[in-house]
Parts: structure tokens; sequence; C-alpha cells
């Protein structure tokens, strides 16, 4: 077997290692973002409603890809109702004479963050 030049080896040992560790460190993780503001009333029609929301105070070094928007009816159970990059969003297909309250979550790299305050029970006019 031949024997290794060391005068070659060593410096290619070298980039290798450090090639490496700069993969390793832009490789790095993300925590989720923060809660968004608490979802309010813009408009409400026969079965639609308009919220808007505040983005989160800190997305934790990830940009924000989406914000999840969950509904529930009055004694009902939190569902997913819309996946936007907006902070004003048109819920549509609500039913009429209802009541239903609305809460956001914001996802980025790191995963889906707390969610916000709830918005409070809006009723859905007739």
């Amino acid at each position: 077997m031949k024997k290794i030049n060391r005068n070659i080896f060593k410096p290619f040992m070298f980039i290798c290692l450090g090639l490496m560790a700069v993969v390793l460190m832009s490789a790095r993780a993300y925590d989720p973002p923060g809660a968004p503001g608490k979802p309010e009333m813009v408009d409400v029609g026969d079965d639609w409603c308009t919220i808007k929301f505040t983005p989160p105070e800190t997305d934790n070094g990830s940009p924000i890809t989406t914000y999840l928007i969950d509904r529930r009816y009055k004694g009902g159970v939190w569902e997913r109702c819309a996946e936007k990059l907006l902070y004003k969003i048109t819920i549509r297909d609500l039913i009429e004479g209802s009541e239903v309250e609305f809460r956001v979550s914001a996802v980025n790299a790191g995963g889906e963050g707390p969610h916000s305050a709830s918005s409070g029970f809006i009723f859905i006019k007739e």
C-alpha cells in the first residue's frame, strides 16, 4: 500500500472539517413563533365574518409561513377554518343566526406557535 503524502492529506482534512462545521451551523433548529394578537371583528354578514389580528411579537428567527384560523360555535369544539398569510381574513360559510368565536396561531420553520386569545363570541346575522 502506498504511503499517504501528509502534505496533501492534512489540508484536505481541515477543509472537510470546516465544511462540516458550516453545514451544521446553517442547519440550526428554530423555535415556533409567539402568539398573534387577539382577533377582532371588522365586518359581519349573513354567513360570513371578517376578522383582523396583529402578528406575533416574535418569529424566533424564522419568518412566518402561514396563520391557522380556528372557529368554535357556542357549545362546540374548535375546528380549523382557514390557513392564510394575511392579517385580515373573511371566513365564509358560517351558520346564520349562530354565535362563533375565533383564535389564530402562527407557523414558521419551528412549527405552530401558541394560539391567540379568543375573539369572544360574534353573532352571525340572519
